[in-house]
């Protein structure tokens, strides 16, 4: 059983090692963007003023999900993320 154990602990990321992971990497697939944005006009200089603005509220969405994540268990969450993605595939197929 030890060994079984150490073989799945292995494979298996917790939620929190999985999600900011995640989380670095469409921070660098969006700076990635930028400029592509920028030229096809969907960053103007009246949405960065926005976006500035909304900054402070980033900053309480990652203090929220940091707690969030630690008061979940990992089943939850990995069905959590699947019904997200099942949603999110619905609605970019028929939007």
């Amino acid at each position: 059983p030890s060994a079984r154990r150490a073989v799945e602990s292995r494979h298996a990321f917790p939620s929190t090692f999985r999600t900011r992971c995640a989380a670095w990497f469409f921070l660098l697939l969006n700076i990635v963007k930028i400029p592509f944005s920028w030229s096809l006009g969907l960053i103007r200089l009246d949405t960065l003023a926005l976006n500035a603005m909304l900054i402070p509220l980033v900053g309480l969405g990652l203090w929220v999900g940091s707690m969030v994540i630690r008061k979940i268990p990992q089943r939850l969450f990995d069905s959590i993320i699947l019904m997200l993605t099942g949603a999110a595939s619905i609605r970019m197929l028929f939007w």
